[in-house]
């Protein structure tokens, strides 16, 4: 006698994703979340999104920040993510990129509670690092 044996792999789904990564137990809240303000403009904007991280990037800045870079493409681009930021934000007058970000990648440095955050695109960033460093060194160099 030959024993016979075949090898099984169930597949379940055990959660729904949300188009920003909000996490949800059934099909309809997801659904329903999507639908929602919040979830609309988070995923006209995270199309964009080319890297998330909690990453230190920025020495000077910490860990407790979260750091997203989006490839800013076109107007719709722009709008896309000025929403993005004008949702999150905490103040009536949320930072904005421009259009001078199109053909850019935007670097958005959100604090911890992400209800704030820095803008830059590389070159802005290096030069902001930059100029930081200069302002320490001039004043001891003309003693």
């Amino acid at each position: 006698m030959k024993e016979i044996k075949a090898k099984r792999e169930i597949e379940e789904v055990i959660g729904y994703e949300s188009t920003d990564g909000i996490r949800f137990s059934t099909e309809e809240e997801c659904r329903k979340y999507e639908k929602t303000a919040k979830g609309v403009i988070c995923a006209k904007a995270l199309k964009y999104r080319i890297v998330e991280s909690h990453e230190e990037y920025l020495f000077q800045r910490g860990t407790d920040n979260r750091v997203e870079i989006f490839d800013i493409k076109d107007d719709t681009a722009v709008d896309a993510i000025n929403m993005y930021i004008s949702f999150k934000w905490y103040d009536e007058y949320p930072a904005q990129i421009n259009e001078d970000y199109i053909g850019k990648k935007a670097i958005i440095i959100w604090n911890y509670d992400e209800d704030y955050c820095d803008l830059f695109t590389i070159d802005s960033l290096l030069d902001d690092i930059k100029s930081s460093y200069e302002s320490l060194i001039s004043p001891k160099e003309s003693k």
